[in-house]
């Protein structure tokens, strides 16, 4: 729109709403009518003030108390100025009859239980884990995309990973954050290929204590049906970016790294621009 339409007045607005796990809270819906009244009599009945235009507004998806924000930025690029990260040289291999249906079933968007649904934080065999350090002092919120860099052997045409990314607190129990089904690129012999996916974007703050886990799984049923011809799949050298909120400090949190951006792909505008 913005190569097509330069002079096109636009916002994002992103919220815990209208979809399956949605929570639509009245609070929240009452924000983003606010922002659409006033867009509207604005730009349609020439009323009141001109919005403000080209920002982003979010607000984090929170479990049993209001939402935070609303958070405001320029654009998409900076709506997290810091970033987690967490390396694991490691090789695990994905079986591709691993996971446990009961946790599947707990996050599915149609019958599962919505977007606060736990299950046992328990690693489950067969299945590709990474947790990070548990969250120190105010915690972090995740604000995007998380994104996985790695290298993947999957010699099999048909093979999906099943990524989430799980919030697991201290008394054992984990709750989604952000889930993504990739299918990898196919390797002819045993020699991996380096490849990046990203996660479903979210707002959620991992508060002090718990941990962030990514799961690598050969499917993640019901939400997604089962492969036929699944084969197992090796993951090593992996790391996890997870764009935060909050900006640097030291710790935890750093700028930003470079994009990993895959041959014959390039950076969306807001994000090459920043570069």
């Amino acid at each position: 729109t913005r190569t097509q339409y330069p002079g096109a007045q636009l916002n994002l607005f992103f919220m815990d709403y209208g979809h399956q796990r949605g929570q639509n809270k009245a609070a929240d819906t009452a924000v983003l009518r606010t922002r659409q009244d006033a867009w509207f009599d604005y730009y349609l009945k020439g009323v009141g003030r001109a919005p403000s235009s080209g920002q982003v507004e979010t607000l984090t998806k929170v479990c049993g108390s209001p939402s935070d924000g609303p958070y405001f930025a320029a654009n998409w690029a900076k709506v997290a100025p810091g970033e987690v990260r967490y390396d694991s040289a490691d090789a695990q291999t994905i079986v591709p009859v691993a996971g446990d249906p009961t946790v599947g079933q707990a996050f599915d968007p149609i019958t599962g239980g919505g977007a606060c649904a736990t299950a046992s934080g328990a690693d489950q065999p067969g299945t590709a884990t990474y947790r990070l350090p548990a969250a120190s002092g105010s915690g972090y919120t995740v604000m995007g995309s998380p994104t996985v860099v790695a290298d993947i052997n999957s010699p099999g045409p048909f093979s999906q990973v099943a990524a989430r990314l799980l919030d697991v607190a201290p008394n054992g129990t984990e709750t989604l954050v952000a889930r993504a089904l990739y299918r990898p690129d196919v390797n002819a012999g045993s020699t991996p290929t380096r490849q990046v996916f990203q996660l479903h974007a979210d707002g959620w703050k991992f508060a002090a204590g718990h941990v962030a886990k990514l799961e690598l799984l050969p499917n993640d049923a019901p939400y997604g049906r089962v492969s036929n011809g699944q084969l197992p799949v090796t993951v090593s050298n992996l790391q996890l970016r997870l764009p935060v909120l909050e900006r640097p400090n030291g710790g935890a949190i750093s700028s930003p790294a470079p994009k990993v951006v895959p041959p014959g792909f390039t950076l969306a505008r807001d994000f090459a621009k920043a570069r």
